[in-house]
């Protein structure tokens, strides 16, 4: 009876990590009209991009079509989209150190 009720608490945990790994994987920018002017210093600039955090979100205005990748300081991808000219936001779940590479730029970003 033990071995039966730990197979199906174990069943019950591995739906419950799969079904949160595929919300995570479905996490994308979020296109906005335009963005918030940043409370701090802390702006990583290039001549295609700008992009700061602000309340938990980490906004981005790119001047060209570009490949935006962001990943946490140990290397995992985060998220990974080919986005067009605009300003977009991404909620960064938890707080850190993130790298943002938009084309072959790469900047520090910390939550």
């Amino acid at each position: 009876m033990y071995k039966k009720s730990l197979r199906r608490v174990f069943s019950v945990a591995v739906l419950l990590l799969t079904a949160l790994s595929s919300v995570a994987a479905t996490r994308s920018w979020e296109s906005v009209d335009r963005i918030p002017p940043p409370m701090s210093e802390q702006v990583a600039q290039a001549d295609e991009f700008k992009a700061f955090v602000k309340e938990g979100f980490l906004y981005v205005e790119l001047r060209q079509r570009a490949t935006v990748r962001l990943f946490t300081i140990l290397g995992q991808p985060v998220v990974q989209e080919a986005l067009g000219p605009g300003f977009y936001r991404f909620r960064l779940a938890v707080r850190g150190i993130y790298l943002l590479k938009i084309n072959s730029t790469t900047r520090r970003i910390t939550l």
